[in-house]
């Protein structure tokens, strides 16, 4: 279990060793010195501003009403599709601790992640990723694994890729942002 809490202002105040372990193991080693994540707010990790949102509300259901949250997601590698699932509950301190569990891993033959690739701000296309699910909105507007968006838009042809956005896709709003706003009601 990956864990990281917060305080009552949403600072983060503590990872586990399996945290700093996991991030090491996904080129996150950026991170593991504490300064990177610990003191900073958990809002300033979230990039997306309908992810972020979602959250929000979550953590402000879980601070009023007490008891726990739990959101599936999707956390992958270049050789693996990772389905996860977060706890989100209420510390005595109104703090809130997220507590993350690999639910299952499907192997799969490496492929590169293209956001380790220089970005490029010189075209107008913008690539979106769901938050969630990580597929790749494609050029008809379709979210595709990453594989079949790598292949289809030609992504690692190149030196550089498009600016990447994070949004949610329409599969997973329906699938799970619904109901957690309508649980938050």
């Amino acid at each position: 279990m990956y864990i990281l809490e917060t305080d009552k202002f949403d600072i983060i105040t503590h990872i586990n060793q399996a945290w700093r372990d996991f991030a090491l193991d996904n080129q996150g080693d950026h991170l593991l010195n504490g300064r990177n994540v610990i003191n900073t707010s958990i809002w300033d990790h979230i990039t997306d501003p309908g992810t972020r949102h979602i959250y929000r509300l979550v953590v402000k259901h879980v601070r009023e009403h007490g008891g726990k949250s739990l959101i599936p997601f999707r956390c992958d590698s270049p050789d693996s599709l990772r389905f996860m699932e977060m706890e989100i509950e209420l510390l005595a301190n109104s703090g809130i601790r997220y507590t993350s569990t690999l639910i299952r891993e499907e192997h799969r033959r490496p492929v590169p992640f293209f956001w380790f690739i220089e970005e490029s701000s010189s075209t107008e296309q913008v690539l979106t990723v769901c938050s969630w699910c990580k597929k790749i909105q494609n050029d008809r507007a379709e979210f595709v694994e990453i594989e079949h968006a790598v292949r289809q838009m030609r992504l690692l042809e190149a030196n550089t890729v498009p600016p990447i956005s994070h949004g949610m896709c329409p599969t997973c709003w329906t699938e799970y942002a619904d109901k957690f706003l309508a649980a938050l009601v």
